[in-house]
């Protein structure tokens, strides 16, 4: 019955959540957020107008969101991030003076929308974006230290209504940049024979291919891949073929990648910084390679094929 015990178990349980987290225990850190929030709103009861509580709650609903996200459970990402937005909404209408909560209602708004264009639902990403840019105006008006994440904030709503243009077909693309930008939403919403063929007009640069650090050829590959698996008879083959050649073209060039690292790394005098920057590179180099020969699902419908076994050959 000592509400101060109380809420400082709800944040230990928040805590341990986030470690958890940190950590790769994904269920474990959802066990802990649960029992934060039930915790909270259980103490909210008491005390519904606790503005720390109430906005550590909708903190941690956020953070619940993130952890469904990274499960793949996307429907119940969306509703705990929902709930956090909500929750910053209702602080913010209340106390529309106090800056950092009229930020933190942005901050939620604008985590929900990077979660919904990565869904492929960009109609309402973008939406959402131009309610956090009439938000950080608004914010801006009586606390210009936040003018910077204003610029930031409207530039990111900019790219959301570029690309709504493009996905839609109220524009056509007029560079293979903006080719990308098609493919990456062709195959979010999961229409990936429309994503494969803006790969194949985006990949026809060569710069383009070149960007490994960008992996749109990785990423052609994949929805070249799952545009076989959606296709029948000769778009079957096309894809499938299209796929095992941006594949291994992606995978030349990341062997290219390793083999400049080990060059460097066989250097004696190496600064250490260097040494572990350059070992840095090269564990995410290969470890693209291991994750795509053996564990990518995008690539499932290949690895029966001898062709695709080749290109990892040694």
């Amino acid at each position: 019955n000592n509400a101060l015990y109380a809420s400082s178990l709800a944040a230990a349980y928040d805590t341990v959540g986030q470690a958890e987290q940190a950590l790769g225990n994904l269920p474990g850190a959802l066990e802990n957020y649960r029992e934060a929030r039930a915790r909270m709103q259980a103490l909210l009861e008491a005390t519904p107008s606790d503005y720390a509580l109430r906005r550590h709650l909708a903190v941690v609903w956020g953070r619940t969101g993130t952890v469904y996200d990274a499960l793949a459970q996307p429907e119940r990402a969306h509703e705990a991030l929902l709930a956090s937005e909500r929750g910053m909404r209702a602080l913010a209408e209340g106390a529309p003076e106090q800056s950092q909560i009229v930020r933190d209602y942005s901050v939620s708004m604008y985590t929900r929308a990077q979660f919904l264009e990565q869904q492929g639902r960009i109609a309402a990403a973008t939406e959402l974006m131009q309610r956090v840019v009439a938000n950080h105006t608004r914010l801006v008006a009586q606390a210009p230290q936040f003018q910077g994440e204003l610029e930031q904030l409207t530039g990111v709503a900019e790219r959301f209504a570029r690309r709504l243009e493009l996905s839609s077909g109220a524009r056509a693309p007029a560079s293979p940049a903006e080719q990308l930008e098609v493919a990456r939403a062709r195959y979010a919403a999961g229409d990936f024979l429309q994503a494969a063929e803006a790969y194949l007009s985006a990949l026809t640069d060569a710069e383009v291919r070149g960007e490994v650090s960008e992996a749109h050829l990785y990423n052609g590959a994949c929805a070249a891949a799952r545009a076989a698996a959606q296709a029948g008879g000769a778009e079957r083959a096309r894809w499938t073929a299209q796929a095992l050649a941006w594949l291994s073209e992606d995978v030349r060039l990341r062997r290219a990648i390793l083999e400049q690292v080990a060059e460097q790394l066989a250097d004696p005098e190496l600064h250490p910084s260097q040494r572990s920057r350059l070992e840095t590179i090269r564990a995410q180099v290969q470890g693209v390679m291991d994750y795509a020969r053996t564990e990518d699902t995008d690539l499932a419908g290949l690895r029966a094929l001898p062709e695709f076994e080749a290109i990892f050959a040694d």
